[in-house]
């Protein structure tokens, strides 16, 4: 959605033709302009004879501003919404990493995977194997600090 305060005014503004989850941004862009967005879609790398509704395995990063867009696609594997983590080494609103839950479906394991928000196409910066199965579609946020 695009919200025009001078003309008081909403309307729909699509960012791409493919089917995507709901988009996450860097929170410390809320209610600020921005122009970054990073989506759940689905490929054809995954490879489930009619996937449930809300299946993903690709992450988009969509740039409003120049239409360009990135992905990093997680082949036959089930992902989650992408939450933004600050690198705290700028403040461009692409400075950190992305953290999504990643399941593959042959060998039943989830692992927890970052990305460069600003090259999501590249191989991840780490990948970590989780003792149990994440349930698909759990959500999450990054709160820095300590606790």
């Amino acid at each position: 959605m695009e919200i025009d305060l001078a003309k008081r005014s909403i309307a729909d503004a699509p960012v791409s033709s493919l089917t995507v989850e709901f988009p996450r941004i860097n929170d410390a862009f809320e209610a600020l302009p921005s122009r970054f967005s990073y989506l759940p879609t689905l490929t054809a790398s995954l490879r489930l004879e009619s996937p449930p509704s809300a299946t993903y395995n690709s992450l988009l990063k969509i740039n409003s501003e120049s239409g360009a867009v990135g992905i990093h696609d997680f082949g036959n594997r089930i992902i989650g919404e992408a939450v933004f983590i600050p690198s705290g080494h700028g403040e461009r609103e692409n400075d950190g990493y992305l953290a999504t839950f990643v399941y593959d479906i042959a060998g039943n394991t989830s692992d927890l995977v970052l990305l460069d928000a600003r090259h999501v196409d590249a191989d991840p910066i780490a990948v970590v194997r989780l003792p149990r199965r994440i349930p698909q579609g759990l959500h999450g946020s990054w709160i820095p600090g300590n606790f």
